[in-house]
């Protein structure tokens, strides 16, 4: 659902970003960002039938800390105005290491779930 809430957000900053050379970018990552992480779930909170949603500390932690941290490297990274390409590399690379933890979290909970 965030990602689908998402997509016209990321194809207007990127021609916002790269074919008018603005700073529509910038903006739009913390509000779709904070969009995503409080619109969305209280969204679906909303929309289901039981009103309730059980959640584990866990997730949700583990996505404010990981939010948080961006936030705060691409803070470090506009300082100067400037994003170079070693800075974009290690935004890809940390992405690409949140993939990894994901996959092998959700790899070990499955294998937790059919131990039970």
């Amino acid at each position: 659902m965030a990602g689908a809430m998402s997509s016209p957000d990321l194809f207007v900053n990127t021609v916002g970003t790269f074919l008018t050379e603005g700073d529509i970018g910038v903006g739009a990552v913390f509000g779709c960002g904070v969009v995503n992480m409080l619109a969305v779930p209280a969204l679906c909170l909303l929309l289901s039938p039981a009103k309730t949603i059980k959640l584990d500390a866990w997730p949700v932690t583990r996505e404010s800390l990981v939010y948080g941290c961006c936030i705060w490297l691409l803070a470090i990274a506009l300082n100067d105005r400037l994003v170079t390409w070693d800075e974009a590399l290690v935004f890809v690379v940390l992405y690409f290491f949140y993939i990894f933890c994901k996959y092998f979290h959700y790899r070990d909970f499955k294998r937790h779930l059919m131990y039970r």
